[in-house]
């Protein structure tokens, strides 16, 4: 039997509990169930990232990712993280006074797949989710602007959205959660050993879109962050929930 955990968006799966526990991580591999379809940038991340974690933690602990697109009662966050893809198009949509048509999709490999095709005429996705646009943007996709702050590194050339007149930013944002019932205890070893995986050299070298923009923070402190996230984006996320729905 799996024990389960999740992150942003996976979740770590844990079935036990209590005594069940004194044996982790030598006892049973551990679910990651990713909110989101194989080959995007969460599911990507997650699959380069644990190999590096399972090395942290002594080389005990055994992940199996598991993708559950739309696994939004699993995943609390993940419906949340959708809806900032939405909600960074509606900004944008504002401040160019357009409407848009927009269109959900569960992972970024359909969305490259429309965009390629000519069926969508502008996508909305991570750096990292495009591996042959890192340091040239000469591909078959073309990044148009970015909603950072600053200029990417591996594209310098490519400008900021408010760089060419669209005061819009916003961010995507990747972690892991746990059920409430794990202990504090395990909860710590999962939390050293993330972030010792990513700091781990051959990850970063591996990652090379992600490389850039990794920042590691405490589960406390991220949940303050996400609390204020949610509050923000849960309009968009019931919205796009009703909307699926139909």
């Amino acid at each position: 039997m799996y024990k389960k955990i999740v992150a942003l968006v996976a979740a770590f799966g844990f079935a036990g509990c209590g005594s069940a526990w004194a044996a982790w991580p030598d006892d049973k591999p551990i679910e990651v169930v990713v909110g989101f379809a194989p080959g995007g940038g969460t599911d990507v991340m997650a699959r380069k990232l644990l190999p590096f974690v399972e090395r942290a933690l002594g080389g005990k602990a055994k992940f199996v990712v598991l993708n559950k697109p739309g696994a939004g009662g699993e995943i609390a966050f993940a419906s949340i993280a959708r809806a900032n893809g939405h909600l960074a198009i509606r900004m944008l949509a504002a401040a160019a006074k357009v409407e848009p048509n927009e269109i959900s999709y569960r992972g970024t490999a359909a969305q490259r797949t429309d965009l390629l095709g000519g069926h969508l005429e502008v996508g909305m996705v991570s750096l990292s989710e495009i591996p042959e646009l890192h340091g040239t943007n000469k591909g078959q996709l073309r990044v148009i602007a970015m909603l950072s702050k600053k200029r990417f590194p591996t594209l310098p050339e490519v400008p900021t959205a408010e760089e060419v007149g669209f005061p819009v930013m916003t961010t995507a944002e990747r972690g892991f959660a746990v059920p409430k019932g794990v202990p504090d205890d395990i909860v710590k070893k999962l939390e050293a050993g993330i972030a010792e995986g990513l700091r781990n050299p051959e990850f970063v070298t591996s990652s090379p879109g992600d490389e850039p923009v990794i920042a590691f923070m405490p589960g406390a402190e991220w949940q303050k962050r996400l609390d204020t996230m949610s509050d923000a984006l849960r309009p968009y996320a019931e919205d796009m929930r009703a909307n699926e729905q139909k």
